[in-house]
């Protein structure tokens, strides 16, 4: 075993791989290498909680838990998804249990609650708890032992694993230094020496692989640091990418803000879009949102911040990888489906929408155009008319009415929204994948130059709208929820 640390102040030797990089590696005997960010933090002088003992967890709704097939799995639920959680293992009466009904009584009842989970998760295997936690949003990962991880050979693949040289004994290869630790910050609060960040440094296709939990957050902020226009920070958890078998899983996760949309976001789903589109064991993508929404639209304050500019800028970057994506792209839509949360959904191949979608083009209220080459794919999939009610009214359209327009391919109860998705990215994923491909560039193709017109046009135009006077208004006027007016605006300035 090595070291995945860079730079460790205190290493005894930083071996060359076969790759040309170096990697740096802690002997602790012969043959006894070191694996863990802990050992880089402790060097540091970082502090540790202590051991965890599954069977008396500090938290038995965040415990790593076994299903019947023998797959272990974290299992992380916050106070809002207990009932959720109760429901789920079908033990709603613990809702209710004396033992559980207070903070201190939770505590001291913490090894009889884990035991009643115990005894629920294993009786149903992981497919069935992967489904079922995935339709009430409930965060979870599969572990992946050791064993597993080093025998996948995605990870020789993909330049994760190196040959290593110059060590001698049985120790061939090493882990290509995916992780980097950056230093430490003194915290405000006596309780904690210290405080540290880790960010991931290799590409995305590599950090959907390199993970013992198949739930990996998607850090992107070196890369969106070397852009030249200031883009607002991605925060750890905005996007979250999980593979299963050869589905793709993007699940945007900013519940408490519907899931609107910030530039890094858009940088991020471009990058995940783009390498995933050439990843030949990546077949299909699966894409909703995290909690009651599926998305907002864009984050008004870091939008404000952060406007489009001419050439490259984060929306575009994801308009130019839906274009050219050629698998498979599965949406689930729950909730709000605003802007964007709408128009994203035109590059989709599969719209499944739960009862509670709402949807709205709201652009031209805010003084705007419609963004994703919507002006095209709109009325090209539902008609000038159909298109017209939508993006000159701007008002909201339910799922029923999405279904009649032919906005989404089909509605289904909130309840069964995720397993339905599901289902469809499974059939799909088990077609021939040169097949699919071929399938869709030839659906595409007539009108793939359209909507490259498309984009580019409304690019400019949404750039001119921006800074007209009109737009000023409307945002303003949504900032301070009030009712814009746009009697005042002279002609000369309202474009």
């Amino acid at each position: 075993m090595v070291s995945i640390l860079r730079s460790s102040p205190r290493s005894i030797g930083g071996e060359k791989t076969g790759k040309g990089s170096h990697v740096t590696t802690s002997l602790l005997a012969q043959g006894v290498w070191s694996a863990s960010v802990s050992i880089q933090g402790a060097l540091s002088g970082a502090k540790f909680y202590g051991q965890h003992d599954r069977t008396h967890p500090a938290n038995a709704a965040m415990n790593v838990y076994r299903a019947a097939d023998g797959t272990w799995f974290v299992l992380l639920v916050t106070p809002d998804k207990i009932a959720a959680l109760a429901k789920a293992v079908e033990r709603t009466d613990l809702l209710s249990d004396p033992r559980f009904s207070t903070p201190e009584m939770l505590a001291r009842n913490r090894p009889q609650l884990t035991a009643i989970l115990d005894e629920a998760f294993s009786a149903k295997p992981m497919e069935h708890w992967y489904n079922t936690f995935s339709g009430v949003h409930v965060t979870f990962g599969a572990v992946r032992g050791p064993e597993d991880v080093i025998n996948d050979p995605q990870l020789r693949a993909n330049d994760i694993v190196v040959p290593l040289e110059g060590v001698g004994g049985k120790l061939t290869s090493t882990i290509s230094s995916p992780i980097q630790v950056h230093g430490g910050r003194q915290s405000a609060g006596p309780a904690c020496a210290s405080s540290w960040r880790t960010y991931r440094r290799c590409s995305a296709r590599t950090r959907v692989r390199h993970s013992l939990c198949r739930r990996v957050p998607c850090s992107r902020r070196d890369s969106w640091r070397a852009q030249a226009s200031p883009i607002a920070e991605l925060e750890v958890s905005d996007i979250l990418i999980e593979r299963a078998g050869n589905i793709l899983r993007m699940n945007l996760n900013r519940p408490a803000q519907k899931n609107a949309m910030t530039g890094a976001m858009y940088t991020s789903l471009a990058e995940a879009f783009h390498e995933a589109d050439q990843d030949e064991t990546v077949r299909v993508v699966l894409w909703h949102g995290v909690g009651d929404a599926f998305c907002a639209g864009n984050d008004i304050h870091d939008f404000l911040d952060n406007p489009p500019q001419a050439g490259d800028f984060p929306q575009a970057r994801l308009i130019n990888a839906l274009i050219g994506f050629e698998k498979p792209i599965v949406a689930a839509v729950q909730g709000a489906a605003i802007g964007g949360g709408t128009t994203m959904l035109t590059h989709c191949d599969f719209v499944i929408a739960g009862e509670s979608a709402k949807f709205q083009l709201p652009f031209v209220n805010l003084g705007l155009v419609p963004e994703f080459g919507s002006s095209y794919s709109v009325p090209a999939r539902i008609g000038y008319l159909r298109a017209a009610e939508l993006i000159l009214l701007g008002e909201p359209f339910s799922a029923s009415r999405a279904l009649e327009l032919g906005v989404v391919t089909r509605v289904v109860s909130d309840a069964t929204l995720i397993e339905t998705a599901t289902a469809t990215a499974q059939k799909l994923a088990a077609k021939p994948p040169g097949a699919l491909r071929a399938c869709k560039r030839l659906i595409k193709k007539s009108s793939l130059e359209r909507m490259k017109d498309a984009v580019e046009l409304k690019n400019q135009e949404f750039i001119d709208r921006l800074h007209s006077a009109e737009a000023k208004e409307a945002l303003n006027a949504f900032l301070e929820k009030r009712a814009p007016n746009f009697t005042n605006i002279p002609a000369c300035h309202r474009n």
